[in-house]
This record gives structure tokens, C-alpha cells and sequence, in this order.
């Protein structure tokens, strides 16, 4: 926190701001500040990301938009219980069981799309994905889900050198770790044997990125860290942040936690874009890095890569393969 206080010059509220805060106060500061519906990307907002806690019959999953200075929208919270199947039946899922059960995070996480507020027909991309993997039953699976995510093509930049965007995350049991460690890459499967291509994985500072998330959800000047909530997310969702309480310097689980959890993992993945690099330039849609690039929806009689309000032509933002899990989930795809 010193170093992107110091650095980045993101200045957050302390601890003693978290006082006094509660869901229903959360709830009613949402309904006050509430400026766009649940899935709509704000305007003022510049790139969005995603978080999958998973359960042993479910994933939780969070969208967060975010701008240069940390301060985000959360654009959208659920939770995905069943699969459907290719006999047209609604199935529940077991993560720990099936890998086939793992498909329904592409169409309904990683290749979402969210409308941009005041430009009719552009759509924001997920640029990343952050899976928490720490429950031991999981593990390979998720491994194997982001090998198999990689292979179809979800990744940004070349084959040659790609930059995958499912992010495997595990929970550091250390209070004092760093909000995110260098990747390991995993190129072994359950057996020990020897698989392509290699998945980065990394160990997060949870405890140090739930303090965080819960100081920014007290941040409300606006400045910042500040946190703006979508229209329509479920009540219950809120109560998630509330249910972990800080005492005595530990985490002390009371009740479901997804909500934070899931918060501290988009930060981790905020982390990784490293979005203040100098490289880019966010003054021009065109020139924003490719994961931060808006979509046209509607391409018919122009090239989806065609210049927006009067900019110069712009490399086409990378395309997903056809997932091999698609035959799995049939849905119907968004336009465009």
C-alpha cells in the first residue's frame, strides 16, 4: 500500500473510514450514487475485469470496471449453479468432478462484452479473468480448464507470445504477503506428466487485498479508490462484503465472503494489466492497449476495427477461437 501510495499516488481512506460501515449502508449509498444499470460500462470508465471464486457446486463471479486511479464500477455479480447439457437438461454444476462443467466461464465470463454508456453499438471486453484455484479440490482442474482456455485461442497478443487471459490465483496463508507474486508457470497435469502450453499462476496477498477492498468501499469523496455500484445487483451480494469481519488482525469468516473475495482477486488482476505503464496511450480509444479497446457490435457495412469518432484506423482487437467447450453449452451469441 506504501509503494502505490507513493508511486502511483492512489490515496485511500484508513481502517478507521471501514467504521460504521454496514451492508444496508452500502445498499443505500449504491441507490444515492447509482449511475448506470447492472451490465452497462460507464463511461468515465476505462477497462473491465473479472473474478471466479469456485465453490464445489458453483461459481461466484464478479465484473469490476476500472480507471488509472483505482477507482471502479462494479458492473455485475452471480452465481452459476447448473450447466446446460447437450440433451437440453439443466444440470448442477460439480467443479470438482467434471472439467466439461468448467465452459460455462467462457461465453458467460470471459467472452462477455458490456455496452458502453453513450456509445450506441461499442461494447467493453473482459480483459482478464481471475480464477481463485486455492481449494485443493479444484486445482487441476482449474489448471487444465486454463490450458485448454489458452489452446483456443483466449489470449492476447501472438501465438507466439501469448498473454492468456484466465489468471489462476491461490491464497498466500501469510497476513504479510505482497498483493501478488511473480507467476509460476504450470506445465505439469495431476500425474506429473508433462503438458503445453504452460498456465501462469499466482499467489495473491489476500488478507492485504481484502483490507484494501474494504477501504475502498468506504472511499466516498469521489477521489481515488472510490468504488460506484451498478443497478441491480442482489442485496445479499452486499451482505458478502460484511460477513469476514477484521478482529485482532485476523479474517474471522461469519457467513458467506464472496463479495470480497472476489473484490481483492479484481484488484489482483488490476494488478497484473498494470494499466499506468507509460507505454500506453488512454487518450484515444485506438491507441488503449488491445484489452481495453472497445467492440463494435455491429459490424455489418464496416470493419469491426474501423476507427471510432474520427479516429485513425486501429489493429483489430484479437478474436477468441470457436471453444471446443461451445458443443458442451450451446447459447445463443450476442451480435457482433
Amino acid at each position: 500500500r506504501e509503494f502505490m501510495s507513493k508511486q502511483l499516488c492512489e490515496v485511500f481512506e484508513g481502517k478507521a473510514g471501514i467504521e460504521g460501515l454496514t451492508s444496508a449502508k452500502l445498499q443505500d449509498r449504491a441507490i444515492a450514487e447509482a449511475k448506470a444499470s447492472v451490465g452497462l460500462f460507464p463511461a468515465d470508465a476505462l477497462f473491465a475485469v473479472a473474478a471466479v471464486d469456485v465453490g464445489s457446486g458453483k461459481f461466484d463471479v464478479s465484473f469490476r470496471a476500472f480507471d488509472l486511479e483505482a477507482r471502479s464500477w462494479w458492473l455485475d455479480r452471480f452465481t452459476i449453479r447448473q450447466r446446460l447439457w447437450p440433451d437440453g437438461v439443466l444440470r448442477d454444476i460439480r467443479t470438482r468432478e467434471r472439467i466439461e462443467d468448467w465452459s460455462v466461464l467462457i461465453e458467460q465470463v470471459l467472452l462477455r462484452q458490456f455496452p458502453i454508456e453513450g456509445r450506441e453499438d461499442w461494447a467493453m471486453p473482459v480483459a482478464a479473468v481471475g480464477i481463485d484455484i486455492g481449494d485443493g479440490n479444484v486445482t487441476w482442474k482449474g489448471r487444465e480448464f486454463a490450458r485448454r482456455a489458452l489452446l483456443d485461442g483466449h489470449f492476447w497478443g501472438s501465438a507466439a507470445s501469448p498473454w492468456s487471459r484466465v489468471r489462476l490465483l491461490q491464497g498466500s496463508p501469510s497476513a504479510r504477503a505482497s498483493e501478488l507474486s511473480a507467476p509460476r508457470h504450470i506445465d505439469r497435469d495431476e500425474r506429473n506428466k508433462l503438458v503445453k502450453p504452460a498456465v501462469p499462476e499466482y499467489t495473491v496477498g489476500a488478507h492485504v487485498l481484502k483490507e484494501l477492498a474494504l477501504e475502498r468501499l468506504a472511499v466516498s469523496d469521489g477521489g481515488p479508490g472510490q468504488c460506484w455500484f451498478a443497478d441491480g445487483i442482489a442485496s445479499n451480494y452486499y451482505d458478502e462484503y460484511f460477513n469476514e469481519p477484521l478482529i485482532d488482525g485476523k479474517f474471522e469468516r461469519q457467513g458467506p465472503n464472496e463479495s470480497l473475495d472476489l473484490f481483492a482477486y479484481e484488484e489482483a488482476v488490476r494488478l497484473m494489466l498494470r494499466p499506468d505503464r507509460a507505454i500506453y496511450n488512454w487518450s484515444e480509444p485506438h491507441l488503449r492497449p488491445p484489452w481495453a479497446r472497445p467492440i463494435n457490435l455491429n459490424p455489418e457495412g464496416g470493419d469491426q476495427a474501423a476507427p471510432a469518432e474520427g479516429a485513425s484506423a486501429a489493429p483489430a482487437v484479437p478474436q477468441s477461437k470457436l471453444s471446443r467447450f461451445d458443443a458442451l453449452n450451446r447459447r445463443p451469441k450476442p451480435d457482433g
